[in-house]
């Protein structure tokens, strides 16, 4: 799973990193805009602009849809850089073009910005108002530049991510719930039935197999809830924050979907019959609890499936 934008709030010297990296690159494009923009799924976010007075409509924290912008036509797959030297007179750009020639740019080059696993982060882009033309030396300089950038990312991404599953870790949790809870929502605390016994039995080697096909169906739970995420606390515990959910004849549906998931693994374990306990709790947002508290009740109602007979899901009364 790629870098979140409310993930980057957390880093440290992010401000100064994308202002060293836009403050090298004008070294080499001094006459042009400099800027470094997030791609998600659904939006593209300009994160960091060079001061240099241009006139290109571009500033700090505009957003657009995703596939209005021209950065995600960049082939990251290939990680190639795409540049337009003279938009004006490009035949091929369609919709775009308007589009740039609204924000008064006329020359354009986007480099991806890749994670080391290959998804994407973003892109480094220089720009300017007239036709101009990018020599090499400077293209493969901005190259290396996003690709320092992209070191600096992982290194501050490796900090909230479980090393072994790839979900998001309790130094994560502790930061960023705080922000969803201007909204109200639900906490569901798992733990997975007899995986000591796959442990004891099948080794540890499967038990992380279980824990890493466990995250990932996790993970493809929440990709329709914007704002929802997946955290591994330890062992074989993992919880799932959805701030959108708000009613408790969805959160049912939901989890009894989760449920079903658990009880089916890919992963060879023999006769053990693996499942999951769910503790479920409904949060409000105008309720001065914190987090621990939550954790609390949440564990509380784990408990209650777990000693009701395992392989069930409870709500918290």
């Amino acid at each position: 799973m790629g870098i979140s934008k409310h993930e980057l709030k957390f880093y440290k010297n992010f401000e100064k990193m994308a202002s060293d990296v836009i403050s090298l690159a004008k070294a080499f494009f001094p006459d042009k805009m400099i800027y470094i923009n997030y791609l998600s799924d659904e939006e593209q976010v300009t994160l960091k602009v060079s001061s240099h007075q241009t006139k290109i409509n571009l500033y700090e924290g505009m957003t657009i849809k995703v596939n209005e912008g021209l950065c995600n036509t960049i082939d990251f797959t290939r990680n190639q850089p795409l540049i337009y030297e003279d938009i004006k007179n490009e035949k091929h750009l369609d919709d775009f073009k308007d589009i740039l020639l609204k924000a008064n740019i006329n020359a354009y080059m986007g480099i991806p910005i890749l994670l080391d696993t290959g998804e994407r982060f973003g892109t480094l882009c220089s720009a300017h108002d007239e036709a101009t033309h990018f020599d090499e030396k400077s293209i493969v300089m901005l190259e290396k530049l996003a690709q320092m950038f992209s070191y600096y990312l992982k290194l501050e991404h490796l900090a909230y991510k479980d090393h072994l599953t790839g979900v998001y870790n309790r130094q994560y949790l502790h930061k960023h719930f705080e922000d969803l809870k201007t909204y109200d929502g639900y906490i569901l605390f798992f733990d997975l039935d007899r995986f000591k016994q796959v442990n004891d039995t099948l080794g540890h080697e499967t038990g992380d197999l279980v824990l890493k096909e466990m995250a990932n169906k996790l993970e493809e739970f929440t990709y329709p809830y914007q704002d929802a995420f997946v955290c591994r606390l330890g062992g074989d515990e993992f919880l799932v924050i959805l701030p959108e959910i708000d009613t408790q004849y969805q959160i049912v549906e939901l989890a009894n979907t989760l449920h079903r998931e658990l009880s089916d693994w890919n992963t060879p374990i023999g006769n053990i019959q693996l499942s999951s306990s769910i503790g479920i709790l409904h949060y409000f947002k105008d309720e001065k609890q914190s987090l621990r508290d939550l954790l609390e009740k949440a564990d509380k109602a784990l408990y209650d499936a777990k000693s009701n007979g395992k392989n069930r899901f409870t709500l918290y009364q």
